[in-house]
């Protein structure tokens, strides 16, 4: 029995990898009532860039602020224990997303090298 679940578990983090590759994102909304303090956080502790927007709550007919942030899944445990210290109450939806480019995500320095993305685009001039 207890090997079927390790054989289980393996081929769920195998096939996860396979699918998603080895460096999948996640994305985050968090609805909190402390959503500033919260992307501050994520800033300053986490060295990833936030996003707040302005959100309505239908059930409480209430405004309030979405934190929007995409980070690797390996940082999503520590986002989650981030967040449960600082609002316990929080609501938090975690997406998996196929593709993030520019901002703070970049190809990775082999992938740079490899295809020549290494350079910054103010060195090329456009075609007159």
């Amino acid at each position: 029995m207890m090997y079927t679940v390790i054989a289980l578990f393996i081929g769920k983090v195998a096939s996860d990898y396979v699918l998603s590759g080895f460096d999948a994102k996640k994305a985050v909304n968090i609805i909190s009532l402390r959503s500033i303090e919260i992307q501050k956080k994520i800033i300053e502790e986490m060295g990833s860039s936030a996003t707040v927007f302005e959100g309505y709550g239908g059930y409480r007919e209430e405004d309030k602020k979405v934190v929007y942030v995409v980070l690797r899944s390996q940082r999503i445990l520590y986002l989650k224990r981030l967040i449960t210290e600082m609002d316990p109450e929080a609501f938090v939806v975690v997406h998996n997303v196929k593709d993030v480019f520019g901002g703070t995500f970049f190809a990775t320095p082999v992938i740079e090298h490899t295809i020549g993305l290494s350079a910054k685009f103010d060195d090329y001039e456009e075609d007159k």
